[in-house]
């Protein structure tokens, strides 16, 4: 009746959302105190909907053999903070100002 024990996972910090990794169930790390298989699933990611920056709490489950779960967030934080660029425009000449 014991759940596994799941080690912390790193935050995350992109830059753009296309820049989120996809969820990755190799990247959890989890022990029991029995034998058996541990199955890894990602339960899904949560968006606060905020902008610049946006936070996702991406969380993975861990359950044993007999059922008994524990679950582990990652956070990632989605922040541009690179200005855009902007190219010069040729000057114009004109003969009078209408």
């Amino acid at each position: 009746d014991t759940p596994p024990t799941i080690t912390a996972l790193d935050p995350i910090e992109v830059e753009c959302i296309e820049d989120v990794p996809a969820a990755d169930i190799t990247l959890v790390s989890a022990t029991d105190n029995c034998v058996g298989p541990l199955t890894v699933t990602h339960v899904g990611d949560v968006n606060n909907g905020a902008t610049c920056p946006a936070t996702i709490t991406r969380t993975y489950r861990v359950t044993d053999a007999c059922g008994n779960y524990a679950e582990v967030t990652q956070t990632i934080t989605v922040d541009d903070d690179t200005p855009p660029t902007i190219t010069a425009l040729d000057p114009i000449e004109v003969e009078c100002i209408e």
